[in-house]
């Protein structure tokens, strides 16, 4: 796997990759549970998620890209719509340390197409904690893109 290039992406073809039959529609978005540096070699099975045992009704959630919008520095992004994780009972305490975007492949190969690390790890402490997450994929201006994108 490789960093996917994001110098000179605009609006046009950050929507083409966003909406269907593009590579980031029908993703889901999903948390992990194991601190690691994200690196673009990682796969699906490196991202450990919560048990859905313990953190009662957590599942990956389907992502809806929003239209993408130019920055005030000439960069382009696209977020998804916000997205609610939330169990209905816990077992055992846990923290999440970030998200990862996946795609179905066929019937059976799952592949990670960006991860992002949280600021902080988010600990779920209660049945009653919920994390928020809203995916942005940025690029052109000056970078080459934020996050960890892999293909």
């Amino acid at each position: 796997m490789a960093v996917v290039p994001m110098e000179g992406l605009n609006a046009a073809m950050l929507l083409e990759v966003t909406t269907s039959p593009g590579v980031l529609h029908g993703a889901y978005l999903a948390l992990y549970t194991t601190p690691m540096t994200l690196t673009p070699d990682l796969v699906y099975t490196d991202f450990t998620q919560p048990d859905s045992t313990n953190w009662t009704g957590y599942e990956p959630l389907a992502c809806s890209w929003l239209v993408p919008f130019e920055n005030n520095d000439g960069s382009f992004s696209a977020n998804t719509q916000l997205v609610q994780f939330k169990g209905s009972a816990l077992s055992e305490s846990f923290s999440c340390y970030g998200y990862f975007v996946y795609e179905l492949i066929g019937s059976t190969e799952l592949i990670v197409l960006l991860a992002e690390a949280f600021a902080d790890p988010i600990p779920i402490t209660s049945a009653d904690d919920a994390i928020l997450v809203s995916a942005q994929l940025t690029a052109g201006g000056r970078d080459f893109g934020d996050g960890v994108v892999v293909s």
